[in-house]
């Protein structure tokens, strides 16, 4: 591939740029106050309002980047709305599509370049995470900044950059510790680039970067280790399968195939490049994978850090089919059945899929409007009724006087079992005039009533007031309204 003849941008390769800039830009708004927030968002609503004591006191304390940011900016927002709490990581999102293609063309080339920033702006795992308030997109576009600019001090024996791509690559990690994921990429690549068959040997200040990557992750420790630690308490069931699937489901099976033959493309002629690409795309996912089957259970958003890696690789891929064919719309086809394929799942995300999360907010609407004059709700989602009930984004009929319990396994086991669960709380709810209303998903419910006396229960001894599709991928997350017969 002739990356040496296309390092600038045309006038209409600028253009084509700022069009696809402009559609990432569209497609991060589009929807982004009218989604519900899912479980994750709440605690991130939680952990902000939350006084600056309990927050140190939580585990997200030794990742604070993201919920500082918040911090900061709720003087300044509107609201707490899900709109606005989102739209920081929104503008990451649209920044990370020039930034991926300025930065990677001189190793890509240009064409290459744009197709991947094209792939990157019509992506649903990346429109996704740029609409969640969490700190995903943040993450991702300090990780690509550093790992970039790690590469470019290496190969272009640019000293000065290291320094700083170190910097990005740990705010990174502040971020969320997946991030740190990218930097295990680079120290391989710096420590195993040499090795490659004709590549001269290098300086030793291209050493530096593995010295200075180890000692990052060395004075990381104090915060990484708890962190793994609350991971496996929190999910002891590891399962390489899951990550396996989730990764698949999120980076599609195209995108997959386009990636694996961007790397053989690219191999061929620029061996150094394709491993450093090859590294930043599959180790992370590969060091999941074993976490995953080892340890604790993780999921293929944690590999998040590398979609802009799949998404060059896939752009190579789209590259060099397209100056390989003939002119004409065949030289095209690849590039265009890749945007095709992701935009058939924008379309449904956007439309029936309602972003992919859970319709939280129309379920505690329907709370608030009942006429019980107090109600106690039992959920598999407290953050998310907590949020919706307290927060004042909803509209209210009157006051609301809702008591919010969480259907956890552990007060399941003490009270002995579901059905005792379950009963012992509409009895209270007697006794005290209240109405039990129940309000959850099933896959969050499964999670928690391992054994389904919960559910049994609840088909025996309520009424089934709402029923809010929602499938996100395989998993149907809708979210289902009960009253409890008095």
């Amino acid at each position: 591939m002739r990356t040496a003849e296309e390092q600038s941008l045309s006038q209409g390769q600028w253009l084509l740029l700022v069009l696809i800039t402009l559609l990432a830009v569209v497609l991060r708004i589009i929807g982004l106050a009218q989604w519900s927030f899912w479980v994750d968002e709440a605690h991130t609503y939680r952990d902000v309002v939350s006084s600056l004591e309990q927050f140190s006191a939580s585990h997200v304390s030794r990742y604070p980047l993201s919920y500082l940011l918040l911090r900061g900016l709720s003087g300044f927002l509107p609201s707490m709305g899900e709109g606005w709490m989102r739209l920081p990581f929104a503008i990451f999102g649209m920044a990370s599509i020039p930034l991926l293609v300025l930065l990677a063309k001189r190793m890509v080339g240009t064409r290459a370049a744009l197709w991947a920033g094209l792939f990157l702006a019509i992506c649903p795992w990346h429109i996704y995470w740029s609409q969640n308030a969490r700190s995903y997109a943040m993450m991702m576009f300090f990780a690509m900044l550093g790992v970039l600019g790690c590469y470019h001090a290496l190969t272009r024996r640019r000293s000065s950059i290291l320094l700083p791509a170190l910097v990005s690559l740990t705010i990174a990690g502040f971020c969320h510790p997946s991030g740190y994921l990218a930097l295990v990429a680079c120290l391989v690549f710096s420590c195993a680039a040499p090795l490659l068959p004709g590549q001269t040997k290098q300086s030793k200040r291209a050493y530096a970067l593995p010295v200075l990557g180890v000692l990052v992750i060395v004075c990381m420790l104090p915060i990484l280790l708890p962190n793994l630690e609350y991971a496996q308490r929190a999910k002891p069931d590891g399962s390489f399968l899951h990550v396996l699937q989730t990764s698949v489901f999120f980076l599609r099976g195209p995108m997959i195939i386009a990636c694996i033959a961007g790397l053989v493309f690219y191999w061929r002629e620029h061996a150094r490049r394709a491993f450093f690409l090859g590294l930043w795309a599959f180790l992370p996912f590969a060091l999941l994978g074993f976490v995953s089957a080892v340890f604790f259970k993780a999921t293929a958003q944690y590999g998040f850090c590398s979609l802009p890696a799949v998404c060059l690789l896939a752009g190579i891929a789209a590259a060099e089919f397209q100056a390989r064919m003939s002119k004409g719309a065949m030289q095209w086809i690849l590039g265009l059945v890749l945007v095709a394929d992701m935009a058939s799942y924008d379309y449904f995300y956007f439309t029936i899929q309602s972003g992919d999360r859970p319709r939280w907010r129309e379920a505690m609407q329907l709370i608030i409007d009942s006429d019980d004059p107090a109600r106690l709700l039992l959920t598999s989602n407290m953050p998310g009724a907590l949020y919706y009930l307290n927060s004042g984004v909803l509209p209210r009929a009157g006051e609301v006087d809702t008591e919010v319990i969480s259907i956890e396994p552990w007060d399941v086991e003490v009270a002995g079992s579901g059905e005792d669960f379950m009963t012992a709380h509409r009895d209270r709810a007697r006794q005290e005039g209240k109405t039990l209303y129940v309000i959850l998903t099933h896959p969050e419910l499964a999670e928690k009533d391992v054994d389904g006396s919960c559910e049994a229960w609840l088909r025996a001894n309520s009424r089934q007031l709402l029923d809010l599709p929602s499938w996100i991928g395989p998993k149907d997350m809708s979210v289902l309204v009960y009253r409890v017969d008095a």
